[in-house]
């Protein structure tokens, strides 16, 4: 069985709202409540056995929700598949959720190979192996303008849903008189290009990252949040504007100036010892390693701090995507701010040919002299 996407929606509007009455529908009704660790699964029984599992997160605080999510998943996901295994029928068993539950369907259906439809759920890749993405067989229909979705990297086929006109009901997508999600883009390659950005938030945090954190938390007047993890960064971002973290790049850019400047004096005392001690048979490899990692260091900590800005204007992107259609704010501040970055890692270089020069040039005169 499956449900139109419209009827998927109903089930999970229906629970959102607290409503505990079963579905209407012939010989609907609702057999049993699990939760686990606020993950509640709603399992609904249609006439001729048919069941559907209804993913949600239950509790007020979506940080720990999202702090569960991307930390340390086996104990949780271990329950939740016990929980599932007793209901499922072969073609007879599908699952739903969303939010932060739909990721947890999103990770059943890979693992119990069920099929279903899951709304503004966040990427549950990591909890995957790479070889089970083939069997999520459970589509995630994300609302223009959602943030949540742009968290984590999605095994499962994505479907960027128009917004409902009439934003008064529940109701926030638009759907066809079958029930089918009326699909805004069928492939939204911009979107994608930003989920990247964030992604990689997700997946490589980093010292720069927190540093940057920190900032923008006192930037936007949250200081009691500027030491806090990848959770809190969704938190601090919820609250600004895409102009407000615009307004940062100057001070972000004076990072990599004072870490180059760091980089180079520590280059040049490196340099100072090695002249003093003479040339002797490593003395040119022992100089070009020395300038190589003292470039990379520096090109290295510069395309750091790119992805880290990306991935936060994309994050602030997405999250007003229904307000910035065309994406100009991403693709104007992107490119000034990568030739910035080369511009810096450039001086750099410059400044360590400098240093070598420089050495040479003594290094020759006290052999000329002696």
């Amino acid at each position: 069985m499956m449900l139109t996407e419209k009827q998927y929606w109903e089930l999970i509007s229906t629970i959102h709202a607290g409503g505990e009455k079963e579905p209407e529908g012939p010989n609907a009704l609702i057999t049993a409540i699990h939760v686990v660790e606020g993950i509640e699964i709603r399992v609904y029984e249609f006439e001729h056995k048919d069941i559907v599992l209804i993913f949600t997160y239950k509790h007020d605080e979506w940080m720990q929700g999202f702090a569960k999510l991307f930390g340390d998943l086996e104990d949780i996901t271990g329950q939740l598949l016990s929980l599932v295994e007793p209901y499922i029928v072969e073609n007879k068993t599908t699952v739903s959720g969303y939010g932060i539950g739909g990721a947890y369907a999103v990770y059943a259906s890979a693992k119990m190979n069920l099929s279903g439809v899951v709304f503004d759920a966040p990427g549950h890749a990591r909890a995957l192996a790479e070889s089970e993405f083939e069997n999520v067989n459970c589509r995630n229909i994300i609302a223009y303008g959602s943030l949540v979705p742009a968290f984590g990297h999605h095994p499962e086929p994505l479907i960027f849903a128009e917004q409902a006109k009439d934003m008064e009901g529940k109701d926030v997508y638009a759907f066809d008189s079958e029930g089918s999600v009326l699909a805004a883009h069928i492939q939204s390659n911009p979107f994608f290009r930003l989920m990247n950005g964030v992604n990689n938030l997700i997946d490589n945090p980093n010292e720069i990252l927190n540093e940057m954190l920190r900032d923008m938390a006192i930037h936007a007047g949250m200081e009691e949040h500027s030491d806090q993890d990848i959770v809190s960064l969704y938190y601090v971002l919820n609250h600004m504007e895409l102009e407000q973290a615009g307004q940062l790049l100057p001070v972000l850019l004076k990072r990599i100036d004072y870490h180059c400047d760091h980089i180079y004096q520590e280059y040049r005392e490196a340099c100072q010892q090695l002249f003093e001690a003479g040339v002797n048979e490593q003395f040119e490899q022992q100089l070009a390693t020395l300038s190589i990692e003292a470039i990379e260091k520096g090109a290295s900590y510069a395309e750091t701090l790119y992805s880290s800005i990306e991935g936060i204007l994309s994050i602030l992107f997405i999250q007003k995507l229904s307000e910035h259609k065309d994406g100009e704010e991403i693709e104007s501040t992107l490119p000034s701010l990568a030739l910035q970055l080369s511009e810096r890692v450039d001086q750099l270089s410059d400044r360590i040919n400098e240093v070598v020069e420089k050495g040479m040039v003594q290094l020759l005169s006290k052999t000329t002299a002696t």
